[in-house]
């Protein structure tokens, strides 16, 4: 399978040196499952675009500190993308960002959330069950890192995960869109080191939480990163 990530964003240069690009953890987090995938990265945020999207199996869209509201030139080309990619049915993940992305394009709508940031690790629970999720799973535990949230679903979208801080958390369009507003790629030591550079903007208390839950929590990004794969083996 030929799987193309599509980079909507870098992290913080501070970090640039101690971790991977974002990309790269998400090829590790899928390589881990000793499957079978060939990944281009191709830089949308340099207003760079795939010139043939049949010949991917699959997309990734990779998370981002833009908000899809911003006044971006590569923003509403990346709608047009994933519309395309969306009528021709090839399957698509969208992580943070991505997923808001993929609401928004479709028909959804994204707004600066007045909850605040989503950070640390959380719980959320299962809505609705599809094949590439485990029916024995009821809940799982991410890293998140979002002001951003999905309010509005697009056509024929289910909520997949959410909690009542973030009630859209995954969504899904039958076997062609599987969006999740948490980091699976991100590892607890790559979350605290983005935590600290953010604590000013968290505020005190959302930052003390989140730092106990990245120390004390277990998360569940690689089980996500199995749902990742059977998602694009379901089409």
């Amino acid at each position: 399978m030929k799987i193309a990530i599509l980079i909507t964003g870098s992290m913080p240069e501070a970090l640039n040196d101690k971790f991977d690009s974002y990309p790269e953890m998400i090829i590790q987090l899928i390589d881990n499952q000793n499957i079978q995938m060939t990944f281009e990265k191709i830089s949308c945020v340099d207003n760079i675009f795939p010139k043939n999207i049949e010949y991917f199996d699959g997309f990734i869209i990779t998370g981002s500190a833009f908000g899809v509201y911003d006044k971006e030139e590569w923003i509403p080309n990346l709608f047009q993308l994933i519309n395309e990619i969306y009528k021709k049915s090839i399957p698509i993940v969208g992580i943070c960002f991505g997923h808001q992305a993929i609401a928004e394009a479709l028909g959804g709508k994204v707004i600066k959330s007045e909850k605040g940031w989503g950070v640390g690790i959380k719980n959320m629970s299962k809505k609705c069950n599809v094949s590439w999720v485990n029916k024995n799973i009821t809940n799982i535990n991410l890293i998140y890192s979002h002001q951003d949230q999905v309010i509005r679903l697009p056509n024929n979208a289910k909520i997949l995960f959410g909690n009542t801080f973030c009630p859209v958390s995954s969504f899904c369009i039958e076997n062609k869109v599987f969006s999740i507003q948490g980091h699976p790629e991100f590892k607890s030591d790559f979350a605290l080191e983005l935590l600290d550079l953010r604590k000013d903007k968290i505020g005190k208390k959302n930052y003390t939480i989140a730092k106990k839950s990245l120390l004390n929590k277990q998360h569940d990004g690689k089980e996500v990163g199995k749902m990742i794969v059977k998602f694009f083996k379901s089409k």
